[in-house]
């Protein structure tokens, strides 16, 4: 929940105040955040909004400041944060750095800092971030002027190791050196800093502490789905909570089943950024992997084809919340049903952010077909994974090769042209039928891979594409900009690793936002080459005609191909970006890109490689199985 500046009145004004409940009246109290609980999540927009309150409040003493509601569950001398954890914690980092600029100054408050724990697994990073601030906040040419930071400048300077790196350290960090750099810059004055912390010391807080489960179950449930937005993750968390505490017998079995929903939600959290940093197509999110999840594994007991039709592919949170209430409502699941969700989800965020890289390292194929289509792919391996427990060594290579050829093929030609997109392909039914016979995948694959998903009209799958390509070839060769952009994206990214293209540099490629690159600038001019004589209009038809061809297309990241602006061929310099491959072959051929003569010779030799790639390697007609 961001912080209020709501600003009261006498007459509204609440006794509490924020030092009397935290730091006079509970002194004896840890204060944590529980692993259910999102770890630090505030931008420097909210952390701006922050400073700001303080440089007005702090000279507008009459002004009431209110800071908020806060909740906490009690389990003896600790005060487990149940709502109010993103404004306390930011509060605690500002101590930190306040306390850092003037050690020999003293404040109550700053025992705020020795009682607080984040979430368990940023807690030892918090304190190595805070035993190392004098890096952290270490000026340089770059960090001179404002907060931004970078991963690696984190990791580096406070000694923290990069494969359990979260995003919420990141934007502790990032928070901490905000802090620093307002009062460097002066937009905070040092000579002030108890009037700062001063402003929220004396807010007004409300404050409604219990042990009693029930009660913190409930508030929780409620200030986490009818307050402000918050994420899906937590509204579904909120749901679960709440539903298992209802659902359960009263006492010890309510405890243990409200306990098991957040100790597993501590260990998704725990992976949301290992999740983002592995993913192989752009960033997956918790949020888009839940959606994946719920359509082909929910609770574990999807069996029928229309099972694996809902959420929707597209389904937005709404959707999915939707979705998730029809569930719940279904009384003769009971709580066992959001507790084997919460099991199953936690499953599929390990295989999503630790077996599939560790797949891929085996077979390159696994993660080459999240490229190729995330979201039906991801699915495929929440399922996969878990038939053979994880284990790629139990898994028949042939399956990942159908598994990518089939996909690659399935909506590719005319034939699906004039179909509904909802009806081009029916992998709903494929998943049925792998998750009710197993054995069955293998022939499963051969069959869709020689039908497709419509018998009757989209028999023969492969020839057709086969002959769909071979008929097209010219037009291919020459505009295959406007051609299945998707799926020639991806032949490329797979023609340059067949070429051997660097692997990492191509994986970084297309981790990022893709951009096809034209090699030759769709805008060339005669300046590009001081053989000017010899481009006549004739030439100039030949080089327009060529332009969107298959050969003078290459991958490159958005900001890559912006660096590169609309430069001549013969001075564009990629292997900066990536070795081997048409990368490594451009600097070969950089003396023959200086002649407009051998434009249009270089774009096709080129496109007739990639064509014959796609069709002799990727389709591999001559093998069909």
């Amino acid at each position: 929940m961001n912080q209020s500046t709501t600003t009261l009145s006498d007459e509204e004004t609440d006794s509490n105040i924020f030092g009397s409940i935290f730091i006079e009246n509970l002194s004896s109290h840890k204060i944590i955040i529980p692993n259910y609980q999102r770890a630090y999540s505030w931008e420097k927009k909210q952390v701006d909004l922050f400073i700001k309150d303080l440089q007005y409040y702090s000279v507008n003493p009459k002004s009431k400041y209110y800071f908020g509601h806060f909740i906490s569950e009690t389990r003896e001398h600790t005060l487990e944060i149940v709502d109010g954890q993103q404004r306390i914690t930011t509060f605690a980092l500002f101590l930190i750095i306040c306390r850092h600029i003037k050690p020999t100054e003293a404040h109550s408050a700053y025992q705020l800092i020795d009682r607080f724990e984040t979430v368990n697994y940023d807690h030892a990073a918090l304190n190595k971030i805070v035993a190392n601030l004098d890096q952290l906040v270490k000026e340089t040419p770059t960090l001179a002027k404002d907060a931004t930071l970078n991963r690696d400048v984190v990791i580096e300077s406070c000694d923290l190791k990069d494969a359990t790196f979260t995003n919420s350290q990141f934007r502790i960090a990032q928070a901490l050196r905000q802090f620093y750099l307002a009062f460097k810059n002066k937009q905070l004055d040092q000579n002030m800093i108890g009037a700062y912390i001063d402003v929220i010391m004396t807010a007004n807080s409300s404050h409604h502490q219990t042990d009693d489960k029930a009660v913190a179950v409930n508030i929780f449930e409620m200030h986490n789905t009818r307050g402000m937005p918050l994420s899906t993750m937590e509204i579904v968390k909120a749901k679960l909570m709440k539903f298992v505490y209802d659902h359960s017998e009263k006492g010890v079995e309510q405890d243990k089943n409200v306990e098991t929903i957040q100790n597993n939600f501590g260990e998704i959290y725990q992976r949301e950024s290992l999740l983002s940093k592995k993913s192989f197509r752009s960033m997956m999110t918790l949020e888009q992997l839940l959606r994946h999840h719920l359509r082909v594994i929910d609770d574990g007991t999807k069996k029928k084809r229309d099972d694996f039709c809902h959420p929707a592919n597209n389904a937005n949170a709404e959707d999915i919340i939707k979705y998730l209430d029809e569930q719940l409502e279904k009384k003769e699941k009971g709580s066992n049903y959001a507790l084997d969700l919460t099991e199953k989800f936690l499953e599929s965020v390990k295989i999503m952010s630790e077996t599939i890289p560790t797949w891929d390292k085996t077979n390159s194929l696994v993660g080459d077909a999240l490229i190729l289509d995330t979201g039906v792919s991801c699915q495929f391996y929440l399922l996969l994974c878990r038939e053979v427990n994880n284990d790629i060594s139990k898994l028949n290579p042939t399956i990942l090769e159908r598994w990518e050829k089939l996909v690659f093929t399935c909506d590719y030609h005319w034939l699906y042209h004039g179909l509904n997109y909802a009806y081009r392909n029916n992998f709903e039914l494929l998943f049925s039928e792998y998750v009710n016979a197993p054995e069955s995948l293998e022939s499963k694959l051969v069959h869709y891979l020689k039908s497709g998903f419509r018998p009757g009209i989209t028999d023969d799958l492969q020839t057709k594409v086969y002959e769909h390509l071979s008929d097209h070839k010219d037009h291919i060769l020459s505009n295959v900009y406007n051609w299945w952009k998707h799926k020639f994206i991806y032949s490329l990214y797979k023609y340059e690793k067949h070429a051997k293209a660097n692997p990492t540099d191509l994986r970084d490629i297309m981790r990022n936002s893709i951009s096809v690159e034209h090699i030759l600038p769709q805008e060339w001019t005669a300046s590009y080459t001081e053989q000017d004589k010899e481009i006549n209009e004739d030439l100039k038809k030949e080089i327009a005609s060529s332009l969107h061809g298959l050969g003078n297309l290459l991958l490159l990241t958005s900001s890559q191909n912006t660096s590169l602006g609309k430069n001549p061929p013969s001075v564009k310099q990629y292997l900066s970006f990536c070795k081997g491959g048409s990368y490594s072959e451009h600097e070969n051929n950089r003396e023959d890109w200086g002649k407009p003569t051998e434009w249009t010779r270089l774009i096709k030799e080129r496109g007739e490689l990639i064509y014959d790639f796609i069709l002799t390697e990727q389709l591999g007609h001559k093998e069909l199985p």
